[in-house]
């Protein structure tokens, strides 16, 4: 697995594990948002991105236990470009087909409509929410994958299934009508049953060639990445500012007080490293790298100095030197 490759899995890895610490409603607080719909709009942006990671890691855990016996490659989190832009969860390369699975991490009662195609999900609460249908979204990848495989002279097929990840399983009211829906401990069962099915039909790729093809679409994915942080940038929120101040990790209040050598709260808490999870809510919401003066003013600390102290650790990295100095999140 290539670098930028593993960088992307923890980059999901770090978000996944903040938003699992600190719930929505916490982590949204360090952002200055007055206006209840805009709060609100975030608030829904976040839960969206949660669930997605945690469906995907889900459908990843589910390679770790089951082994395949043909041959074949994962990749996961694949983002190329044929004729615009597509993201697909995971990918399954074997000699004579490629799987593509994508993960939807909902629960409620599913209903798969058609004309127009959508997914309407009902809430145990009663409420409604509506959706791009996933048969339309595994159909499109399906296609602009075929597509981009021939623009690299790969005739090979593709067939895809989309997953039902949620810890609390769906009720599927009205089942998809062409495209396989499949809970986690059907996707082994899945694979075998498509490998049977080509298996005996034309190889396309010999095991150098499938391993060509991974390195190839990992290089394409790191070219066309949809980039995760800062999310600012993703979400065009240039006129929200952060809320300056260290977080307490036992109370998730904002504004401990650097006093020797500690971060101490109003609640009793003290940690020397409190600082290191606030910094990482800047490179995730605000910006990639972060400067001497501006994490003094995040932190609400007036010493460069002590600035600079703080700033020397494992998880970031120092770039450049005196004044031109920029710090980034090591990934």
């Amino acid at each position: 697995m290539s670098k930028n490759a593993v960088k992307n899995i923890k980059e999901r890895a770090l978000l996944l594990e903040i938003l699992t610490k600190l719930n929505v409603d916490v982590l949204i607080n360090r952002l200055e948002i007055s206006n209840v719909e805009t709060k609100q709009f975030f608030e829904e942006k976040l839960f969206k991105m949660k669930s997605g990671i945690v469906g995907e890691d889900r459908l990843n855990k589910i390679f770790n236990h089951y082994q395949f016996p043909f041959p074949y490659q994962v990749l996961k989190g694949v983002s190329l470009d044929s004729g615009g832009k597509f993201q697909t969860d995971c990918l399954i390369l074997t000699p004579n087909l490629i799987i593509l699975l994508e993960s939807k991490n909902i629960s409620g009662k599913l209903y798969f409509e058609s004309n127009p195609e959508r997914l309407v999900r009902e809430k145990e609460n009663g409420l409604i929410d509506v959706y791009e249908s996933p048969e339309v979204q595994v159909e499109r990848n399906v296609t602009l994958l075929k597509m981009w495989l021939e623009e690299h002279g790969l005739k090979i097929p593709v067939v895809g299934a989309f997953i039902l990840t949620s810890a609390k399983h769906p009720i599927v009211v009205k089942e998809p009508l062409r495209i396989q829906a499949l809970f986690p401990k059907s996707v082994f069962s899945y694979v075998h049953q498509q490998w049977n099915q080509y298996r005996n039909r034309k190889q396309f790729l010999s095991i150098d060639g499938m391993e060509k093809l991974r390195e190839m679409i990992e290089l394409e994915s790191v070219k066309n990445r949809y980039e995760q942080f800062p999310l600012r940038k993703r979400w065009s929120f240039e006129n929200v500012k952060l809320v300056q101040g260290v977080r307490c990790c036992r109370c998730n209040k904002i504004g401990m007080t650097w006093i020797s050598r500690s971060w101490e709260c109003k609640c009793g808490y003290k940690d020397k490293d409190a600082h290191i999870p606030t910094l990482q809510e800047w490179f995730i919401f605000n910006k990639n790298t972060i400067t001497n003066k501006e994490c003094r003013e995040y932190l609400m600390i007036d010493s460069r100095h002590v600035i600079k102290r703080l700033l020397k650790h494992k998880c970031i990295l120092e770039i450049g030197n005196t004044k031109g100095t920029n710090y980034k999140w090591n990934w």
